[in-house]
């Protein structure tokens, strides 16, 4: 699953990315590492305000989660939300259904490789782009005890493609990455379901670098060219090391 990602870069870069006016960003700073266990806040694109970015934080909240605990509980495991399931999962089909679609953008993914009895990390990016585009769904749920609404996300996943197989070697998942040619037809409301499969089907390996890392977890504080640095581990066999 897709548990720990970066952004890379700073308002000025991500809005001339997506080719929107200068100011439609919020301020954030750089994200070399986040893991989803501690919902980042992070600007989304959404389908129904697609000219600026919006901060959400990352564990989808349902608008029906009657609590603060409860809403708690649902965030922690709706981190990812599988592509074939979106339509029927209580916790996503509201947000699905109503076409609450979003881009969650990237500069890399972390992801863990099991190797006997060794988890060795790799850092996962596009060949060619700096900021990439995941697909997610969001919606916004009401805390009537305080009055504050909290808008939130989740990245959807899709099967694995080769590369992603031999590195995420357990689940065999990966996060659904948008073709620059689909973003604009992603966050179209009148985008039809029939549509998605192919939209969201696993993005060629070829589109992909990936490479071994010393562990993030292991890093707070690290920059992101630190983070992000490859690592030789001995005993790996060179195939599995070298995409």
């Amino acid at each position: 699953m897709c548990y720990h990602n970066s952004l890379n870069t700073k308002p000025g870069e991500l809005t001339r990315r997506f080719g929107l006016k200068k100011g439609s960003c919020p301020e954030f700073s750089p994200i070399g590492h986040a893991s989803g266990f501690t919902y980042p806040e992070w600007p989304i694109l959404t389908t129904q305000q697609p000219e600026s970015f919006l901060l959400g934080n990352w564990g989808l909240v349902p608008d029906w989660a009657q609590d603060p605990t409860k809403a708690a509980q649902l965030r922690s495991v709706t981190l990812n939300a599988r592509l074939e399931t979106l339509a029927e999962k209580p916790s996503f089909r509201g947000a699905f259904k109503a076409s609450q679609r979003c881009i969650i953008p990237s500069t890399g993914f972390f992801e863990w490789q099991k190797v006997g009895k060794k988890k060795i990390p790799y850092f996962i990016r596009m060949k060619n782009k700096k900021v990439f585009s995941m697909a997610g769904i969001w919606d916004t749920w009401l805390d009537q005890s305080t009055g504050e609404q909290l808008l939130t996300y989740t990245i959807i996943t899709v099967p694995a493609n080769p590369l992603m197989a031999k590195i995420h070697n357990q689940k065999q998942r990966m996060p659904a990455i948008l073709d620059p040619n689909v973003e604009i037809m992603w966050l179209n409301p009148s985008f039809s379901d029939s549509e998605l499969d192919t939209a969201l089907s696993p993005i060629s390996d070829s589109f992909l670098t990936a490479y071994p890392i010393l562990s993030p977890l292991n890093q707070e504080g690290a920059d992101f060219e630190t983070l992000t640095q490859r690592r030789e581990y001995p005993g790996l066999n060179q195939q599995q090391s070298l995409f």
